[in-house]
């Protein structure tokens, strides 16, 4: 009991030093309007994913499509992002950067990474290849527990465009889930839509 408790009181160290370090010291740094982290986590997986619809970004924040559009709202009336409707399909909107919001991000990726250095400079090379890979694994543990129906987004894409760092059949990312069923959508409603076009012709 005493290892799981020294685990869990580190754990909470990290994620709340992380959190006080690197997510509100670097936000209350940045110039230009005042920046929530869900705002910034929408900047983050635009960044790498350049566009998404507010479905998409509900499911990647793990909130309502409500709750999103609001913060998407805020996002636009401070210059950060935009609003292009889709060529193929009016009804879908797709929410993409703005070169403000890049350069918004950039700054903020920049600041994160300059106080992580910071921190990492007194922890020699092979500590910390060691302590990533503890890191990463306690994490995998911790899904591995969680019930085969949990469906939730870690935000990986926000960090790596590759795609879902948990790839299994027990995990389920919500986010990933949407992105799959909304494409074959999409592209079940065009084939439908050629095809009718080739009946009139």
């Amino acid at each position: 009991m005493k290892t799981e408790s020294g685990f869990l009181q580190a754990l909470m160290l990290l994620s709340r030093a992380a959190q006080i370090v690197l997510q509100d010291g670097v936000l209350d740094g940045l110039r230009g309007p005042p920046l929530a982290p869900s705002k910034a986590s929408i900047l983050r997986v635009l960044g790498r994913r350049v566009r998404q619809s507010v479905n998409d970004l509900a499911s990647f924040l793990g909130q309502t499509k409500a709750a999103a559009s609001q913060h998407v709202d805020a996002l636009a009336r401070s210059g950060l992002v935009r609003k292009q409707a889709d060529l193929e399909d009016r009804r879908l909107v797709w929410v993409l950067l703005t070169p403000r919001g890049k350069r918004l991000l950039e700054d903020l990726e920049a600041r994160q990474r300059a106080a992580l250095h910071r921190a990492l400079q007194g922890i020699p090379a092979k500590a910390r290849g060691q302590l990533s890979r503890g890191m990463r694994g306690l994490a995998f543990a911790l899904l591995d527990r969680a019930a085969p129906e949990t469906t939730s987004c870690l935000q990986c894409c926000a960090f790596d465009s590759a795609g879902c760092v948990r790839e299994c059949d027990e995990w389920r990312c919500a986010y990933m889930l949407r992105g799959a069923t909304a494409r074959a959508r999409r592209a079940a409603a065009l084939e439908a839509r050629r095809g009718r076009g080739s009946r009139r012709r």
